[in-house]
Order: structure tokens, then C-alpha cells, then sequence
């Protein structure tokens, strides 16, 4: 929708439409041998398609290891057959591994996937590797995301979850509440997408994150401010889980950064969760 309101000519594929009139769409599972016809020289195709969850991914490992990596693999293969200009890779923070404290993440860290302990995360470093090894002939940039949240009617991350449960006021327990994120809120992240589409250089990773890290404590602290009320949680003593990506690489090449603040963005979460004005 945002590339298609400065200009691009947008076509979005996916197992169902949106319904949005200002760019086409097709309903097509990109495993299709259609979709070759679709792809023009010089167009630029983003990757956003996976198996997105960890809870998901380790329901059906299988599923996850053939849509995430091998479903990858194939559109590389149309790509460089198609010749087309750019190849954009949805990946995640989650390739970083968990740490107990604070530690700056850069895309520069060696990652293995035996510091790892999530199916999701595994098949999204492992196709970070196939598209190093594999991408003679193609110009490819690949995107760390943050954690994203958003307003959406049914929670979607740990900050969603927490802010509505302090609007409704039930009781709270949490691992940790020192365990962090660097949450990215979702038009950050689009216009970060938009601005890789322009600006990213070839062969090369971005982190696409919050400027922040976030913690557990934080988000209730702040929903709790926001609601005048003071609302206390219980931990139940796990080790903080920290993952820290830092965005300077994508700040300095994109002429990016994050604008919404965790106050805002919790405003908007729960605006469209509960229907009310906060």
C-alpha cells in the first residue's frame, strides 16, 4: 500500500487478497510455477512469506523448513532466472542468540545455529546462508526485523499481550521482567522496507529494529502510566532473555530511523483492541 502511494506499481501475492483497490493483487501460494510469469526484468520482489511464528514453526517443523527455506530458495531461482533488479529477504532478530545480559548485536556477530534453540530461528538463519552461498547473478539485501508490533484486534507479540492485560486489569506473571526486545512498531518497519527498496546496497544485512531495548517491566510500567493506574506483576524467577540488534547500518545507508514511541505505540495498540479512545 505505502509503495504503491509514492509511486511504485505494486502487485501483492498471498493465499488471500486484502481487498485494498490501490494496488493488484493475485491469490497464488508462491510455491506456484505461476508466479514466473508475474516476475519482470528489473522488478523488485520482498520476500515476506514464511512461517512466521516460533509457536507455529514448532508445531510443524517440516512445514516450517519447506516454506522458509526451500519456498526461498525457489523464488531466488525465478529471481536469477528473471533477471530481476532486487531481492528483498525478510528475516528476524531471532537469528541472534538469547543472552542474559545486555550485549550490542551487529550484522557483522557470527551466528551459529548451535547457539539456537527455535526451529523458527533456525530456518531463518539457515536461509540467510543459503542466499550468501547462492546468490551469483543476484542483487539481494536481507532484513533483520525487531520484534513488530502494532494495532491489530487480536494481540501478536508480548507488548500487545501485556498492554491489554493491564487495561483489563488481570493478574500478571512473567519470566522476567528484565527480559528485553528492541520492538520495532509496524510503520516504522514499513517505511524501513521502503527505504531498503531505494537505498540498500547489494549482499547485504540490515537490522530493521527499535532504537531501544524494551523490557517486560517497561511496557506494563508505561501501560500502567498511560491508564493512571498502577499495575504490579509477578515473576516467576527465570533468567532474563535478552536479543539487542542494533540499527546504525540501516540508520546511516537507509536515511531511516524509528519514530514512534513505546507510549504512542501503546495508545494505538489499544485503541483498536479494545474499541475505546486511550
Amino acid at each position: 500500500m505505502k509503495l504503491s502511494e509514492i509511486g511504485f506499481e505494486v502487485l501483492g501475492v498471498d493465499l488471500t487478497k486484502t481487498g485494498d483497490s490501490r494496488f493488484k493483487e493475485i491469490e497464488m501460494d508462491f510455491f506456484s510455477d505461476e508466479i514466473n510469469r508475474y516476475l519482470d526484468e528489473n522488478s523488485i520482489l520482498i520476500h515476506l512469506a514464511a512461517i512466521s511464528t516460533d509457536s507455529e514453526s514448532k508445531k510443524s517443523p517440516l512445514k516450517a523448513i519447506n516454506i522458509n527455506i526451500a519456498g526461498t530458495q525457489k523464488l531466488m531461482e525465478i529471481c536469477k532466472d528473471r533477471k530481476i533488479s532486487k531481492f528483498i529477504f525478510a528475516s528476524s532478530e531471532w537469528v541472534y542468540p538469547e543472552n542474559s545480559i545486555v550485549i550490542p548485536q551487529f550484522e557483522t556477530d557470527v551466528l551459529s545455529t548451535g547457539k539456537l534453540n527455535s526451529v523458527y530461528a533456525l530456518s531463518k538463519l539457515m536461509t540467510e546462508d543459503f542466499i550468501r552461498v547462492n546468490s551469483e547473478n543476484l542483487n539481494y539485501s536481507i532484513l533483520r526485523f525487531g520484534i513488530v508490533y502494532g494495532p491489530r484486534k487480536t494481540p501478536g507479540s508480548s507488548l500487545e499481550s501485556l498492554a491489554l492485560k493491564v487495561w483489563q486489569n488481570q493478574d500478571i506473571e512473567i519470566g522476567n521482567g528484565l527480559t528485553a526486545r528492541n520492538f520495532i512498531y509496524i510503520e516504522d518497519l514499513i517505511f524501513g522496507i521502503i527505504q531498503s527498496v531505494e537505498h540498500s546496497k547489494s549482499k547485504e544485512i540490515y537490522n530493521l529494529s527499535g532504537d531501544h531495548l524494551i523490557n517486560l517491566g517497561n511496557i506494563i510500567d508505561a501501560t500502567s502510566d498511560i491508564l493512571r493506574r498502577r499495575k504490579k506483576y509477578i515473576e516467576t524467577g527465570q533468567v532474563p532473555s535478552i536479543r539487542n540488534p542494533i540499527n546504525t547500518k540501516a540508520r546511516t545507508d537507509f536515511f531511516w530511523e524509528p519514530k514512534t514511541s513505546i507510549e504512542q505505540g501503546i495508545r494505538s495498540c489499544l485503541k483498536l483492541m479494545t474499541g475505546e479512545k486511550i
